[in-house]
């Protein structure tokens, strides 16, 4: 997948989608015919970044991990996880494990997974001059603002943006046209 920042990324990103989803895989080795075969295959995305899946209000073919920067370093803790899969047959016990966990009630449509990282990918997904008009309606911006009085007029809400952008660390401010449209 490209980097989400370029301009390709959104047809890079509709590649991986289709990878995800995809239930036959075609297998085309060299000097004989190709044939099809079932693909059971899952994807692990690893990244130092912060954006590694182009974020969206949609996203249920992924789940979201921000894991702990604790054991950076810790060669030794690394060395006996791997030996506890390779020498002592961890693996197996997690393999049972989870072929143990019942999932005869489980549907991906309703049940995929979800995580607070997730959520605020999901958010931060939305255009800017929507996310400011949630947090003002929900009262949840850094300067008093009222919200009934500031809807009064475009150039008001626009203001009001511009100012809630500012907090936001943005240093950009929108012209009337651009926030018109967006709105």
């Amino acid at each position: 997948a490209a980097n989400v920042g370029q301009s390709e990324s959104h047809e890079k990103q509709e590649v991986l989608k289709d990878i995800i989803t995809n239930t036959k895989n075609q297998i085309e080795p060299k000097g004989v015919n190709s044939y099809v075969v079932n693909d059971y295959c899952n994807y692990v995305c690893f990244s130092n970044n912060d954006h590694v899946i182009k974020a969206s209000t949609e996203m249920r073919r992924f789940v979201f991990f921000e894991t702990s920067s604790a054991r950076i370093g810790d060669y030794q803790y690394f060395k006996e996880l791997v030996d506890d899969f390779e020498v002592h047959g961890a693996g197996i016990h997690l393999y049972h494990y989870l072929m143990s966990i019942d999932i005869s009630d489980f549907a991906p449509q309703r049940d995929f997974p979800t995580t607070q990282l997730k959520e605020q990918l999901k958010a931060n997904a939305l255009e800017k001059p929507i996310q400011w008009l949630v947090a003002s309606v929900n009262e949840e911006l850094e300067y008093h603002h009222n919200v009934v009085e500031g809807f009064n007029s475009v150039t008001k809400m626009r203001d009001n943006f511009n100012m809630w952008l500012d907090s936001q660390g943005v240093k950009s401010t929108w012209t009337a046209t651009r926030f018109g449209r967006s709105m």
